[in-house]
């Protein structure tokens, strides 16, 4: 992505090798406008150091953790409440801020709507590998389920402060979104003991 190279190439420019993670992340956080990407990257290169690695841009850049991401989609695809919840919980025990992270899962699941239907600036800028591997993830989804889980994200990112654990809005997101059952399990309703 040109907002990516004009990116790595300030920082060489300064003398610092960025990993195209952080770059990533610092383009995302600009919405598309070179200058606020820029604003971020500036803030990165002043922690002073030769190469930024996720880790170091932590403190002035939370990034969250794609794979973790594409994990909790695919969950969600498939239905399995079990790891979606164990995948929130690793963002949350990882010290991760729970916000920024459906932020992430919001702008990926934006993207491949606008990009299906036929929108080319959706803003989300991911590398070629990550690009197709949310394809395939969210493949299996119509555009109305991933209005849904759009919607339903960020009402839980809106709802985390209601709760007195904040992991509660997004739990009850996953039950909402995997239909409260999981995949596979037998479940009996009001005395039925047959498998639904």
């Amino acid at each position: 992505d040109v907002m990516v190279e004009r990116l790595r190439t300030l920082g060489k420019e300064e003398g610092v090798v960025v990993d195209d993670d952080v770059l990533f992340e610092v383009a995302r956080k600009g919405q598309g406008c070179m200058r606020d990407a820029e604003g971020v990257l500036a803030q990165v290169l002043s922690l002073g150091e030769k190469h930024i690695t996720r880790v170091v841009a932590e403190p002035v850049l939370p990034v969250p953790d794609i794979r973790n991401a594409f994990e909790f989609l695919g969950a969600i695809t498939k239905r399995d409440v079990l790891s979606a919840i164990v995948s929130l919980h690793l963002v949350a025990d990882n010290g991760n801020r729970l916000g920024e992270y459906a932020t992430l899962l919001v702008d990926l699941l934006r993207g491949e709507l606008l990009e299906r239907i036929g929108c080319k600036q959706n803003g989300v800028l991911l590398s070629a590998e990550d690009a197709i591997a949310i394809k395939e993830i969210l493949k299996p989804n119509d555009n109305d389920i991933l209005k849904s889980m759009i919607e339903k994200l960020s009402l839980a990112k809106n709802d985390e402060e209601l709760y007195h654990v904040p992991l509660l809005s997004y739990e009850l997101s996953v039950l909402d979104l995997c239909g409260g059952r999981q995949e596979g399990h037998k479940e009996t309703i009001a005395g039925d003991n047959s498998a639904v």
